[in-house]
């Protein structure tokens, strides 16, 4: 499928819950650089017939700079959109106000009730990342109730340097812990790498079993990503053949955490060794169909599973208004209530993220699949009655 979809299609193919739009919630979103033009996300509320959301920048103090909102100048913002447009190689440093630009328009779009903090981080390293999460978990001002996580490494990349970023790791998950303590739910993308970090498109038989943390902490819920396939609006596991370079829906096990109790009698035993197995939950990707959202004034579509955890935080927030409360560290809860009715997500059976093909149920390519969100609301209503 080669058209995108509009916010309300989307909203509608998911079912997100319409009775409410995340009124009452705070969305926060990690920033680990780059920035956003406000005037991008007016343009697209203005293409919603919607007001603009209240957005509210944090400039994260930490070891090198401060972090604050600076999306890169007008003139590289230019040479990105034409990048884009060729299908060409786009600016390296304006990858960083792309991802910002994407992630914030599509949590304000999805949850336009909510207010939304963008955390922007003093760097784009580990330690740039835990210092944006010690701020944004501590926030006693704005107080998120959801935050969105598009950033991410290789396990094997951060463990590269010994125990430094070992200890980095640690303490981020153990941040995490503290953040489903205070009823905080981490939505993180997954990644764009298949089953293996820069694997070559048709090399499927020798694939790597990577996947990227955050999203690898048992504390986050993993997104990765589909594509639409066909008028039928059926999904597929998102994986494209860029220049002989895989780009699809991470996912495998995980070799830094252990497999959590509510993921043992559901992962496939065919996943290699005892690790979390990533990701759990799965949103569109795929830029051909993804919804619009504006760079520099012109149209774009998301892509890739950093589209897919911002869409997903936007519809939690949805849930914790329906609700009325905060559903926090909410995987164990989606596990149990998955495994008793799967039907509360469309499943997605068909393709291959380089190691791993989509399967009935969870797979580690696309977890669970992706939401039907009115389904979704009953069976998690019915499992806070029996497990308040």
């Amino acid at each position: 499928m080669s058209q995108r979809l509009s916010v309300a299609e989307l909203a509608n193919l998911y079912g997100f819950p319409e009775k409410v739009d995340g009124k009452g919630e705070t969305i926060g979103i990690i920033a680990l650089g780059g920035g956003y033009y406000p005037e991008d996300v007016e343009l697209l509320f203005r293409s919603l017939g919607q007001p603009a959301p209240k957005i509210v920048d944090v400039s994260v103090p930490g070891h090198q700079s401060r972090g604050t909102n600076r999306p890169v100048s007008r003139e590289i913002l230019q040479q990105l959109v034409k990048a884009l447009a060729e299908g060409s190689a786009p600016p390296p440093d304006a990858i960083a106000t792309l991802e910002t630009s994407m992630d914030v328009q599509i949590a304000a779009a999805f949850a336009p009730g909510a207010d939304l903090v963008v955390y922007f981080a003093p760097s784009a390293d580990a330690e740039g990342f835990l210092y944006t999460l010690l701020t944004a978990i501590h926030d006693s001002t704005h107080r998120p109730s959801v935050i969105s996580l598009s950033w991410g490494w290789p396990e094997p990349e951060e463990m590269a340097d010994g125990q430094a970023k070992a200890g980095v790791i640690q303490a981020v998950d153990e941040l995490f812990a503290l953040a489903s303590q205070k009823g905080m739910t981490l939505c993180a993308s997954s990644g764009d790498t298949g089953s293996g970090v820069g694997l070559p498109a048709a090399d499927e038989a020798t694939a790597i079993d990577w996947v990227q943390f955050p999203a690898s902490s048992p504390y986050a819920l993993a997104c990765g990503g589909t594509s639409l396939d066909g008028a039928g609006l059926e999904e597929v596991v998102w994986s494209v053949d860029v220049g002989g370079t895989l780009y699809a829906s991470t996912g495998g096990a995980s070799k830094l955490f252990d497999r959590p109790e509510w993921q043992q009698r559901i992962v496939c035993s065919t996943l290699p060794g005892l690790g979390r197995g990533v990701p759990d939950v799965a949103g569109l990707a795929d830029q051909r169909s993804g919804v619009t959202f504006y760079l520099g004034g012109a149209e774009q579509g998301s892509a890739g599973t950093s589209a897919a955890a911002p869409l997903w935080a936007a519809l939690i927030a949805r849930l914790n208004e329906a609700l009325g409360r905060r559903l926090g560290h909410v995987n164990p809860r989606l596990y149990r209530i998955a495994k008793d009715d799967p039907s509360i997500f469309r499943d997605v059976v068909a393709g291959s993220n380089g190691g791993f093909r989509a399967s009935l149920g969870w797979d580690p390519v696309t977890g669970w699949g992706s939401p039907h969100g009115e389904k979704l609301l009953a069976a998690l209503a019915a499992d806070l009655e029996a497990f308040p």
